[in-house]
């Protein structure tokens, strides 16, 4: 007998669940490898120890409502003598310092089962135990996904709700309406009692009923994954709007179509804007036209006379000098001056018309020889004039070089004739970085001009000193601004009276 109660307790040991054999006063008579496997623990030193105090550095292993309701099951076992099947517990098994130490989380579902004495009484109790904490854990997983989809839901259906700006509804698949925010409301008219359940066509006029533009939208929807485009659309009350509408399909995981999300706003205000704009612009077109005859008839038909004028004027005081005094050769020199400073008046305004409406070429340029080369004409044309001027090599940019050469020039002439009265006339053109992007400039140590008239600087016929002192139309730096304009550049001053003034400009 003492062989086969060896070789049992032996077999006990040796099966592969979880199993304890408990004494009625719960003390732990055998326990199975895979148990004390399990628990990190050691079979011969729980043998003998009551359950409760068999886990002397973790005595709370199971958690104090795990014990509760393991104390619960075995005193019903020995009170009912039946079996008890515990609910999954949640056990908290102290690693041994040798494996790292901590805790390890595991769920079990405990069973507790009774073993007979021959009187009948409760001799033993099989607590087996069942590992189940992977699917625990998905468990708890699947419900944490349940909870953040439920939880987002809301906050999508309150993101929704709280948007008045777009009417955003839900069609099934049919095309009817299952759902309406207060956004559609707002913008259609209907409240969500009339409207849902009815089909979305309502929105359309009769003629786009007729012609089942509604259904073909879904269908290029359900083909194309989307329907986009703006249109007229009705309000309840019957007034049109102009609409932009969205249409996408909404599918289960085989592909089949649940229904349709369709957003909609109201953008009749944005057509006005754009209707008015395309007016303007055409009024703009017309204008320019006009704006083209008009240069036209100037270059032609008012540069005649003022070129007869000026000739007669010449041949008087060539033919006729003699008969004319001192006074009348003055008079006579008065109206060609005039006539010459109208035709380059004529000349700078055309020039300004031309630079506005030219197709710009965008090329790279090279400002450094530009500016050389413009230093050097100027000498040529004034040979006795004298400029100590500095140019800053290798400056490169972009734009049209031919607008980009006047708007230089017209900065450079300007320079050289504000230096005419300087004790030492410097000019320099150069380019430094400011945040960034290259910054030209065009600087002398002129007249320069008072800051507080600067509003006037870029305005044609707008002049800061008088004609007596420095020549010019007034036009020269309303080209220049206009042409920076073009390119999507700035352009800006600094000056102080009897110190120069520095011209900046900024091409993209």
């Amino acid at each position: 007998m003492e062989n086969a109660s060896v070789n049992f307790q032996k077999l006990f040991e040796s099966v592969p669940g979880l199993y304890l054999v408990l004494s009625p006063d719960l003390k732990i008579v055998a326990v199975s490898n895979a148990y004390a496997q399990a628990t990190m623990t050691k079979r011969e030193e729980l043998i003998g120890k009551n359950l409760f105090n068999a886990f002397p550095d973790n005595p709370d292993e199971i958690g104090a409502t795990g014990t509760s309701n393991l104390r619960a099951s075995l005193k019903r076992v020995l009170e009912f003598r039946k079996l008890d099947i515990m609910a999954v517990q949640k056990y908290d098994i102290r690693r041994p310092e040798s494996e790292g130490g901590g805790f390890e989380v595991r769920y079990w579902s405990p069973t507790n089962s009774p073993v007979f004495a021959d009187d009948g009484s409760v001799a033993l109790i099989i607590h087996s135990v069942k590992d189940v904490t992977q699917a625990q854990s998905q468990t708890i997983q699947y419900e944490q996904i349940k909870d953040d989809f439920r939880n987002n839901l809301e906050n999508y259906h309150h993101l929704v709700e709280t948007i008045s700006d777009y009417a955003i509804l839900f069609l099934d698949p049919t095309g009817k309406i299952a759902s309406w925010n207060p956004g559609a409301e707002r913008i259609k008219g209907y409240s969500a009692k009339e409207i849902i359940g009815q089909h979305f066509s309502i929105f359309y006029s009769k003629e786009d009923q007729e012609s089942k533009r509604p259904d073909k939208e879904l269908v290029v929807a359900r083909e194309k994954g989307r329907y986009e485009e703006e249109g007229w659309r009705i309000k309840k009350n019957g007034d049109k709007f102009w609409a932009s509408v969205i249409i996408t399909p909404t599918r289960d995981s085989e592909g089949r179509i649940l229904g349709y999300s369709k957003i909609t706003r109201d953008i009749t205000e944005k057509r006005k804007h754009e209707e008015a704009l395309q007016q303007k612009t055409r009024e703009l077109a017309t204008l320019n036209e006009e704006l083209e005859a008009f240069s036209f008839s100037v270059s032609h038909d008012l540069r005649a006379p003022l070129r007869g004028i000026d000739g007669f004027c010449q041949a008087l005081l060539e033919d006729y000098s003699e008969k004319l005094d001192d006074q009348g050769k003055t008079y006579l020199e008065y109206v060609r001056q005039g006539t010459q400073k109208m035709g380059r008046l004529i000349d700078d305004l055309l020039n300004l018309s031309r630079y506005s409406r030219r197709e710009m070429n965008m090329t790279t340029i090279n400002l450094s020889k530009m500016a050389k080369d413009m230093i050097a004409r100027i000498e040529r044309e004034e040979p006795n004039e004298k400029r100590d001027v500095t140019i800053q090599p290798d400056m490169q940019t972009k734009g049209d070089e031919g607008l980009i050469s006047a708007a230089l020039e017209n900065l450079v002439r300007n320079a050289w004739k504000f230096t005419k009265k300087s004790s030492q006339p410097k000019i320099e053109i150069g380019a430094e970085k400011q945040e960034g992007k290259n910054v030209f400039y065009v600087r002398d140590n002129g007249a320069g001009f008072d800051m507080k008239y600067y509003d006037k600087l870029f305005g044609v016929f707008q002049r800061l000193h008088s004609e007596s002192e420095y020549e010019g139309t007034g036009v020269g730096l309303a080209t220049v601004r206009r042409i920076i304009n073009r390119h999507g550049g700035k352009i800006w001053a600094t000056s102080q009276v009897g110190q120069g003034t520095t011209f900046w400009f900024s091409l993209p």
